[in-house]
């Protein structure tokens, strides 16, 4: 995700939901980072980095929705949800 789409993300979020809702998304990024079905590893620029990739199943349609987040991701999410509180 582009730096951009992530700042873009984290205003709507803090814009259109309330503290109840930022939490839900802090703890689905935590859980997709803590317990990812696949880890990423690549290198870009000459770094080492981490995707994390896990896979949640809608419980009425069943329909599959994979979940990506990066280190970075993690890190900027949660600043903002602590400015937020």
């Amino acid at each position: 995700m582009l730096r951009d789409d992530l700042d873009n993300l984290f205003k709507h979020f803090s814009r259109k939901q309330d503290k109840v809702r930022r939490k839900f998304y802090t703890k689905l990024i935590d859980d997709t980072s803590k317990h990812a079905d696949i880890i990423l590893k690549t290198i870009r620029d000459g770094e080492l980095k981490k995707e994390y990739i896990k896979a949640y199943q809608h419980q009425e349609t069943h329909d599959m929705h994979y979940i990506l987040v990066t280190k970075k991701m993690i890190l900027s999410y949660q600043q903002d949800y602590q400015q937020h509180k």
